[in-house]
């Protein structure tokens, strides 16, 4: 269906010279080779666990015992729950790479308000915890600050109509870039969609796949840096990032465990 309707516009209703993929599997072809890419990883169907990494050849939840995929349906392994997964590290790298971009990502080096006024993010008492703390991560103005948000909605279930079904988006915000974009659609890092029938009734299940990341960021991945070069080559240098804080209306005492266990882990 999604075949169709590229082949379509390509067809009818662009010009000729159009450079519009002309089928779902050309266009996932580009996305992927940028890293904007995603990952179906299952889950229990009560949000026990994911059967990811080394849980991935399990036919039943360990801790709830319910079955992985759909009993009832007779063709094929349908999983009862799953999880879409964007990967966020390599959409980071792929900034650093674009010459316009890489000076956005240094813009709150450069702009601070003065002392006793917070009209930036830069000017939080979080973002000066972090250079305080970590002096050696605050020393590379290219390490990058993060914030995390989350909230269910029920798409199929607006203005009355259709069953409610819970979808909980997990999108990050890049609080290096200025203020009037970092909140933009296009510059938004979407995380983790999580689906299903019903409310999420554990949340850190799905945030581990974000932990993971993040405590790679915070070891430090190699990427090119675009604004210096060496005979035309970019530099590398080694890339760190942050979670600085989190905005959601989860209940507290159950929301977001995993992410504190990252602040406490990067602290020893």
């Amino acid at each position: 269906m999604l075949s169709d309707i590229f082949q379509y516009c390509h067809s009818l209703l662009l010009p000729k010279e159009n450079v519009l993929p002309r089928s779902w599997k050309e266009a996932k072809k580009i996305l992927s080779s940028i890293g904007v890419e995603y990952q179906i990883v299952n889950a229990c169907v009560n949000d026990c666990m994911l059967f990811h990494g080394n849980n991935a050849h399990l036919m039943e939840c360990s801790t709830c015992e319910e079955a992985r995929y759909d009993p009832h349906m007779l063709i094929g392994k349908v999983p009862r729950k799953s999880v879409r997964w964007f990967p966020i590290i390599l959409r980071l790298l792929h900034m650093y790479r674009c010459t316009n971009l890489v000076e956005l990502m240094v813009w709150h080096k450069k702009h601070r308000s003065e002392p006793g006024v917070m009209r930036l993010p830069v000017d939080s008492p979080a973002h000066k915890h972090v250079e305080s703390t970590w002096p050696k991560f605050e020393r590379d103005p290219r390490h990058v600050r993060l914030g995390l948000t989350s909230d269910g909605v029920s798409p199929h279930s607006l203005g009355g109509k259709g069953q409610p079904t819970s979808v909980w988006p997990v999108v990050v915000m890049n609080y290096n870039l200025p203020p009037w974009l970092f909140m933009k659609k296009g510059f938004l890092l979407l995380s983790l969609i999580i689906l299903g029938p019903s409310k999420v009734k554990n949340l850190d299940t799905y945030l581990a796949l974000m932990v993971n990341e993040l405590k790679t960021l915070w070891d430090g991945v190699w990427a090119y840096d675009g604004r210096k070069t060496t005979r035309g080559i970019p530099r590398v240098f080694r890339l760190k990032a942050i979670c600085m804080w989190t905005m959601h209306d989860y209940p507290g005492k159950k929301s977001c465990t995993c992410l504190y266990f990252f602040y406490y882990y990067s602290i020893l």
